[in-house]
């Protein structure tokens, strides 16, 4: 469980499954935080697909890091598409992004829908 990062045609794919925790963000090497930074310093605008896996949520304080991620995204200039959320998932992330003021997060039903969105 946790994260799988890769980067193919300017999109950075995150496939998220499980229960995030506090590494999954933070780890110096493969963190969410980190790749973030690193693929977004070489970029103008990024373009990030977010796809869900049977995620199940955050565990212990990994949700703070979330908004950390958000904040980290919004000065990229960051375009995000979302697959697989639903219910309370989805509406949480939602209320995240729309609290930092995140200009473009949309949620679609598959992969591919996403990254014709991101590529378009």
């Amino acid at each position: 469980m946790g994260i799988t990062t890769k980067i193919d045609n300017g999109i950075l794919t995150m496939i998220v499954a499980g229960k995030l925790t506090d590494s999954d963000y933070t780890d110096p090497d493969n963190g969410l935080l980190e790749v973030v930074q690193k693929y977004g310093a070489s970029v103008d605008d990024l373009k990030l697909l977010i796809v869900l896996n049977d995620f199940e949520g955050w565990e212990g304080t990994a949700e703070t890091n979330e908004w950390a991620l958000l904040r980290e995204l919004k000065h990229k200039n960051c375009d995000v598409a979302m697959v697989g959320a639903q219910g309370a998932i989805k509406a949480m992330i939602s209320l995240m992004a729309t609290f930092i003021h995140h200009p473009v997060c949309k949620y679609f039903d598959t992969e591919e829908a996403g990254v014709s969105w991101l590529i378009a």
